[in-house]
């Protein structure tokens, strides 16, 4: 599975560039998720935790991935997101526990 989706038809060194770029950020995306003690994270809330710019739509591909990968994953919460829509909590997989 590529980090990227090449829906733009990038070659050579730009496409190789753009998928390092989009490995980097889910290894950032999967430390802040390690790091942090609330467990459950929105892709909003990971979005302010990056430590480098970065574009909701790429935190969203990262998580997407990581979600595929089995690293992450999404849960049945919810809360407003910042366009006030539904948004969904993702945690990892090791973290997922039984609702009481």
């Amino acid at each position: 599975m590529h980090s990227f989706h090449n829906t733009i038809d990038l070659r050579g060194e730009q496409l190789a560039r753009a998928q390092a770029r989009a490995l980097t950020q889910e290894d950032l995306v999967m430390g802040i998720f390690i790091a942090s003690h609330k467990g459950l994270l929105t892709p909003e809330e990971v979005l302010r935790l990056m430590p480098e710019p970065a574009l909701l739509t790429s935190v969203r591909r990262a998580m997407t991935n990581l979600t595929n990968r089995g690293h992450l994953c999404k849960t049945e919460h919810f809360t407003l997101g910042q366009y006030g829509a539904r948004v969904h909590y993702w945690s990892l997989v090791s973290a997922q526990r039984p609702l009481l």
